[in-house]
Order: C-alpha cells, then sequence, then structure tokens
C-alpha cells in the first residue's frame, strides 16, 4: 500500500511538476521569476512536503536519541498517511478535471519519465540491498526524501535535457539559415512589441493574401526555434512573403531570430511593462525588441507605434533605415462599435470585423506594411472587409444572459486598459471581470495592479479575481476604484466561481451582462457560460 500510494501521488506531482517547467518554457529565468515572485513556491513545495519533511525530521531525532524500536514502525505509518491523504485529493482532482499535465512533447515526456526512472531504480535498490546502503526497513524514509526532493530531481533532468536542446537548436538554426538564404527573393516581416504582436501578425497575413502567397508563423510561435522551425517544415518555392512574430525575454533572441529569417520590413507595436521582471528596466525590454529594427537592410522599412509613449521616447535620434511613424491621428472619422470599426484612411473608408479602438492602430501597422509591398489603398480595404483577429482576442461570445468577451489568449495592462475601455460600448449590461492579475511585472507588479484595480473599480459592477498571489494588490485599488468590498470575489475554485456567478444572475433576473475572461484560469466558468 506504501508503494501504491507513493507511485500514484509520485506520477500526479510529477505531471504538475512538468507543466509549469513546459509553460515557463523550462527557462531557469522565468522559473525563478515563478518561484520568487508569483507564489509559485506553493505549487511546487505544497503541505504535503513540509507534512513530510516533518514527520522525516521528527523520526530520525527520536530514532537517534531515544532508540525505541517501535519508531522504525511508525515512520512508514505517518509517511503512508501522508501518501494516501495526496493520493485521494489527486484522485478527486482527476475526477472533477482539475488535474495540471503538460502537453505531450517529447521533452516533456522525457524530463517527467528520466525522473521518475531515477526515484524507481533508487526505490528497487533499496529493496534490493545490492545498490545502496540502505537497510529495507527505510523504504518509507527513503520515499519521503524522494518526495521532499522531487522537484530538485526534476530540475536536474530538465537541466541535463536543456544542454541536449541547446545542441539541437544550434543545428536547427544552422539548417533553417541555409534554407532561408536559398529564397534571396522572399520578402520577410518581422513583428515585435510588447502587445498586440499576433493580431498585427495575422491582419497583415490575411491582407497580403489577396496578392501574395504568404507564410506565418502560427498562433504564439515567436521564438527563434520556433521561427527556425516554421521555416524548415513549412517554407515552400510558391511563398512570396512570411510574415514573423518576434518575441524575447532577453536580449539577443530578437537578434538571432532575424539571423535566421533575414526580415526587410520590422513592425514595433508598443512597449510597456509586460516581462519587465525578466529584463530587469523598460529600457533593457525597448533594447531587447529594438534588435528587429537593428536587423533591417538600408533598403528596408521600420514601421513604429508613435502613440505609445514608453516607445515613442526611446526612439534614437539617428537610423540606418526608414521609418515609418504609426499614429490613429493618420485616420479619419474612426468610429467603433460593439464588433466593428469603420474609419478612413487617404480618402477610403475602411470598415473591418475587429473589436476594440486598439485594433484600429494595431490594422493601421498592418496597412503601412502591406502598402509599402506594393498593394494599393483600395486593395487593402476589400481585404479589411473579411478580417478576423486572433482566436480568444476580445472575442465576442453570446450567451443566454447578455456576451462574453473572451480575452484570454494573453493579458498586459494596455490590453486590459483596452478591454475595459471596450465594455462600455454595452452600457445597458452589468460588467462583470475575471481577472487572475498578470505575471512577470518585477518591481512595477505593485503599482501596476494597484492601478489596474482602480481602472477595474471604475468600470465594472463585479470583480472576480483568480490569482490568490495578486488579489491583495487588486482589491485596495478595486475599492478606491467604486466597488464595494461586498461586489468582489477572491477565488480560484472554477465551481464556486460559478456559483457566485449564477447567484449574482438569479437576483437580477431582468438585467443582461457583458463578462470579461482576461488572461488564463477561469475557461471552465467560461466553457460552462457558453454550455448553458
Amino acid at each position: 500500500l506504501l508503494l501504491i500510494s507513493w507511485t500514484v501521488r509520485t506520477l500526479f506531482s510529477l505531471l504538475e511538476g512538468t507543466y509549469y517547467l513546459q509553460l515557463k518554457e523550462y527557462r531557469w529565468d522565468r522559473i525563478r521569476e515563478f518561484l520568487t515572485e508569483q507564489g509559485g513556491f506553493k505549487q511546487f513545495f505544497s503541505g504535503y512536503h513540509f507534512a513530510a519533511l516533518i514527520l522525516l525530521a521528527s523520526g530520525s531525532l527520536l530514532r537517534i536519541f531515544t532508540n525505541e524500536q517501535q519508531i522504525e514502525s511508525l515512520i512508514p505509518l505517518a509517511i503512508g498517511t501522508v501518501f494516501l491523504a495526496q493520493t485521494l485529493q489527486n484522485i478527486h482532482h482527476a475526477f472533477h478535471q482539475r488535474i495540471l499535465r503538460p502537453r505531450a512533447t517529447l521533452k516533456a515526456l522525457l524530463i517527467l519519465g528520466s525522473t521518475f526512472g531515477i526515484q524507481l531504480i533508487i526505490v528497487l535498490a533499496v529493496l534490493q540491498e545490492r545498490w545502496l546502503l540502505i537497510p529495507p526497513e527505510y523504504l518509507a524514509f527513503t520515499l519521503g526524501l524522494l518526495m521532499v526532493f522531487e522537484y530538485d530531481l526534476l530540475s536536474f533532468s530538465m537541466i541535463a535535457f536543456n544542454a541536449v536542446s541547446k545542441v539541437l537548436k544550434r543545428r536547427i538554426f544552422l539548417k533553417a539559415l541555409e534554407k532561408r538564404l536559398k529564397r534571396k527573393d522572399l520578402k520577410v516581416i518581422g513583428i515585435t512589441g510588447s502587445f498586440g504582436k499576433s493580431s498585427v501578425k495575422e491582419f497583415l497575413a490575411q491582407i497580403l493574401s489577396q496578392r501574395f502567397s504568404v507564410l506565418k508563423t502560427e498562433k504564439n510561435t515567436n521564438t527563434e526555434i520556433g521561427i527556425a522551425k516554421t521555416i524548415l517544415a513549412h517554407l515552400e518555392d510558391h511563398h512570396e512573403v512570411m510574415v514573423c512574430e518576434m518575441g524575447a525575454y532577453q536580449k539577443g533572441e530578437i537578434r538571432t531570430s532575424c539571423q535566421i529569417a533575414r526580415p526587410s520590413i520590422g513592425i514595433f507595436t508598443g512597449l510597456n511593462d509586460q516581462h519587465l521582471a525578466l529584463f530587469g528596466s523598460m529600457d533593457d525590454t525597448f533594447q531587447a525588441k529594438w534588435e528587429l529594427i537593428q536587423s533591417l537592410p538600408s533598403s528596408g522599412k521600420a514601421i513604429v507605434n508613435i502613440d505609445c509613449g514608453e516607445l515613442r521616447n526611446r526612439i534614437p535620434s539617428t537610423l540606418s533605415v526608414p521609418v515609418g511613424s504609426c499614429s490613429l491621428q493618420g485616420l479619419e472619422q474612426l468610429h467603433v462599435e460593439k464588433d466593428h470599426l469603420t474609419f478612413v484612411y487617404k480618402g477610403v473608408s475602411f470598415r473591418a470585423p475587429l473589436v476594440g479602438r486598439f485594433q484600429a492602430l494595431n490594422l493601421l501597422m498592418s496597412i503601412m506594411a502591406a502598402e509599402f509591398l506594393g498593394m494599393t489603398v483600395p486593395e487593402i480595404s476589400n481585404a479589411c472587409a473579411t478580417l478576423r483577429a486572433p482566436e480568444k482576442t476580445l472575442e465576442l461570445i453570446p450567451f443566454k444572459r447578455g456576451c462574453i468577451i473572451d480575452d484570454s489568449y494573453n493579458v498586459n495592462s494596455d490590453g486590459l486598459r483596452a478591454a475595459l475601455d471596450h465594455m462600455k460600448t454595452f452600457p445597458d449590461h452589468v460588467p462583470i471581470i475575471f481577472f487572475p492579475g498578470i505575471l512577470e511585472l518585477g518591481e512595477r507588479s505593485e503599482t501596476v495592479h494597484q492601478e489596474l484595480g482602480r481602472i477595474i473599480g471604475g468600470t465594472c459592477e463585479y470583480a472576480f479575481f483568480h490569482g490568490s498571489h495578486f488579489s491583495s494588490l487588486l482589491v485596495p485599488g478595486a475599492l478606491q476604484g467604486g466597488l464595494t468590498r461586498d461586489k468582489i470575489f477572491e477565488q480560484s475554485d472554477p465551481r464556486e466561481m460559478k456559483k457566485a456567478l449564477d447567484s449574482l444572475f438569479a437576483e437580477m433576473q431582468a438585467k443582461k451582462f457583458v463578462i470579461l475572461f482576461e488572461s488564463r484560469g477561469a475557461e471552465e466558468v467560461l466553457r460552462q457560460l457558453v454550455k448553458d
């Protein structure tokens, strides 16, 4: 029973641990930030780990100072109780589909499998008394130690496979570069920024596809390895244009992406505090992303969002490439409706089925890039009539009590402000937000979250803050913004959030609701609303 319960709880625990490593892209900088600043230590080292550690320490001390043989029989019982309790909890979570598990990639499977394999070898060695000098009666003690140090073993496996990955990545980079250099006629557009990258990529690819054969990086692919794999797997002779989203967590990464893709057009969508904890400062964030513009040839074109003050104020006075300044002032008669926007650009009327004022700026950057590649403004206008925004980016979903705004694809402070601003186009609906907070803001986290809380308090009538680490920062701001304490919910259990929401629906039978889901964490609530 001891071995069975240890096996079950270990597999569940390693699944969750590998999930978080994968979520942070197996990067020590992001994992360190997660552990120290985002309350991740509680995820990796739970109460069960503390219980096992206390039992091991207490048992060892009692055994040393009392020399009681009965202690040996109490250790397996106590440790087994911890294992069994965690196993039952895991089974309960699995039954309610609340188990965190990684995507089934080769790297995730290797890390998880090797970590469990190491532990299994140690257990078998103890049972066989062949490889380690630990007698079988101390099996429970060994299993307890493995539990306490299981995430150290998981980290060791990650480090080992990261070293292998680094070598393999280098080979992939070189192969992708070789293939790219054979396509000297290929026009490549790189897109970077703290926000709006995916929207601009999607808009531009859809517009250009009206005239050119276009290849784009799919979904949220924006790393060096993602771009290299896209070139190797999908670049064909018929492709005329490639649109690449380029992200970074530190300096040098976008430069590597540019060395592989060789862009001639660069779009800088904007700059804010996204991932500030990893970059260290706004200046460092700017310099990391400005590598795209620095990599452009003199015959190329840079397009920069000058409506963003953080970016505008950092643009060097001397540049080696022509720069197109993008601003909403370049649009006339801009009107933003619930499900579309209209404007006039260079005398041509545009109507695009896009949600939110900020999308007008993203669209304008796409229009300017398309113009540079030779498309006419009327031609671009026709293409904009059927545009589709990225999935889960201010996506409007009707449900029986009103409208859901699904903005869970990603989150940053500017994006949240834009989403809250768009909620005002539903004046006859009760505004509600589900929001966990924003990760990796570093030293600005407290200030940013309190400010966002104030905006939420002044916009929404009810708020669900389901990120336990950030709710303590959001609540004071929301109270200052105008919300009362009884209209703020601090819950992370989807069932409890749905129950509280149903109570609001019951209290206001005649009302319609507009519910904003900002970032991840409340997907189950969203699914239930759509299903109902």
